[in-house]
């Protein structure tokens, strides 16, 4: 049997100013593996 799991950080992450965090951010929204979102009825939404 395997399990997925998706790992949900929540918080502002529009003003970071490092470009590496920002396109890890990008990434990992893209593989749904990790989601930075900003609320959590967002990451709700997302998981639908």
């Amino acid at each position: 049997m395997v399990y997925s799991l998706t790992k949900m950080e929540i918080g502002d992450f529009r003003d970071i100013k490092s470009k590496s965090l920002r396109n890890f951010i990008y990434e990992s929204n893209g593989t749904g593996q990790v989601l930075f979102i900003g609320t959590i009825e967002e990451g709700i939404a997302k998981l639908k």
